[in-house]
């Protein structure tokens, strides 16, 4: 890659600010940095490397620009380092700019295949700082604040960016207004009050490319051995390739919505039937079944009903859930006085058909007519994956043993963030507040102020 001898000097300048400050001399007519002591160091950071490669290119002088040989990982960590100088906002206008068109100089060679950081399948041979389990809003705030605080960060998600964002239904709408789903002090810009799903995942993107993160996508996680300080996460990919990685700390914040609650009834894995509601469109003037007596049940139910499906909505309990949103709630309770949703209360499902639901409730055992069964029963965090990271959850609650204000759970250097920390109460966690768990870990490894989430 070439740069000018002005990025050379920012790039030293910064790398030294960032890795070694009392190396760096300011001196009357400009400053020098202490390369001797960085080469006595037997085993080099990726920083340092970086350094001992811009000695020689600015010992020759001359304005022209210069070749800088970087590996991937030097790459990257470069790009972190101005990151997070940006941040914290120490340059003067003219060099921040300077600063920023480097920086995207350097992603744009990522998109490049020159150090190409998303969804390539390796071994890796690095030594992560902090990796995160999980490439959702939680987990990557977690690794903006870690790639802020100069540590190299890697995000490994089983999906796609924000999978579980993505298979939500097409058309929605966020509850929240678009600030309470920021991180990295980046802005979220919608057309309306809220953000639409599509801008959410847009927004997500552009957060990834702007602080550069290093993401694999489509890698899930196997295992997971070694201890504090000497992690080793491995992965599989759906094309049978393998990797390892290693890092000296572990933040898991692998949410909740990949696993629904299932009823556990036959046909519950038919083709007809779905955990995840989607879009109203292909069941216009069809028969549709919706399970549930909550916001997502009530929610689907009237969507498919404006879009002219016939609904027929099953719920195990005498009324509606409490916790139904309040502009919801009337809307839905009219729709079924009015008879234009029908309604079963004090019904189960006995089993789903290729096209009916068959039913038992007060007035006996019935089939419904249904093309497609919508079973909006809920999702919960992947208890099992937990407890095989050795992490102990209470018996009732199913809530991890961890420090609240560190979240580092029980066993020492693995991190929980987001959803997960909730256990069977998915309610308590949302983006809103999850967001911030990143700050406070990073605070817990960087020992700055404890940053608690509100």
């Amino acid at each position: 890659m070439i740069f000018t001898s002005d990025e050379l000097i920012l790039a030293l300048m910064s790398l030294a600010r960032v890795t070694h400050p009392s190396m760096l001399r300011h001196e009357p007519d400009g400053f020098t940095v202490d390369f001797e002591a960085i080469e006595r160091n037997p085993s080099k950071s990726d920083a340092e490397q970086i350094l001992l490669k811009i000695r020689p290119l600015l010992s020759n002088a001359g304005p022209e620009p210069r070749a800088l040989d970087l590996t991937p990982a030097e790459s990257h960590r470069l790009h972190e380092t101005l990151v997070s100088l940006e941040t914290l906002q120490v340059w003067p206008a003219d060099v921040l700019e300077m600063s920023r068109a480097l920086r995207l100089r350097l992603t744009n060679s990522f998109r490049h295949g020159q150090t190409d950081s998303v969804n390539t399948v390796s071994n890796s041979r690095a030594v992560y700082d902090l990796l995160c389990i999980g490439a959702g809003p939680t987990g990557l705030a977690c690794a903006i604040e870690g790639t802020r605080a100069g540590m190299r960060v890697l995000v490994v998600d089983k999906g796609c960016l924000c999978n579980s964002l993505y298979h939500y239904p097409v058309n929605m709408v966020f509850f929240t207004t678009p600030e309470l789903l920021e991180i990295g002090d980046l802005p979220l810009v919608c057309a309306a009050e809220k953000p639409t799903r599509a801008e959410g995942l847009k927004y997500y993107r552009k957060v990834v490319e702007h602080y550069g993160l290093e993401v694999r996508l489509g890698e899930i996680v196997e295992g997971v051995d070694g201890a504090d300080g000497h992690f080793h996460v491995h992965t599989g990919a759906a094309n049978g390739e393998r990797a390892t990685y290693s890092s000296r700390k572990l933040v898991v914040a692998t949410g909740y919505y990949d696993l629904p609650n299932r009823i556990t009834v036959p046909g519950e894995d038919l083709p007809n039937v779905s955990h995840y509601y989607t879009e109203p469109h292909p069941f216009w003037r069809k028969d549709v079944v919706v399970v549930g007596g909550k916001n997502s049940a009530a929610e689907a139910a009237l969507d498919l009903y404006r879009n002219g499906a016939h609904v027929t909505l099953v719920h195990r309990d005498a009324t509606l859930g409490s916790t139904i949103k309040y502009w919801v709630r009337p809307d839905i309770e009219n729709r079924i006085k009015a008879g234009e949703i029908r309604a079963l209360f004090n019904t189960h499902v006995v089993r789903f058909e290729p096209e009916a639901v068959i039913v038992s409730g007060p007035e006996g055992q019935q089939t419904r007519p249904a093309v497609q069964a919508f079973a909006m029963t809920g999702y919960h965090p992947d208890f099992t994956f937990l407890r095989s990271l050795g992490v102990e959850l209470d018996p009732a609650t199913n809530k991890p043993r961890l420090d609240s204000q560190t979240l580092e759970s029980n066993i020492p250097g693995l991190y929980l963030a987001g959803v997960v920390i909730g256990g069977n109460h998915t309610s308590e966690i949302f983006i809103e507040n999850g967001r911030f768990h990143g700050k406070q870990i990073i605070a817990s490894l960087t020992g700055s102020p404890l940053q608690v989430a509100p």
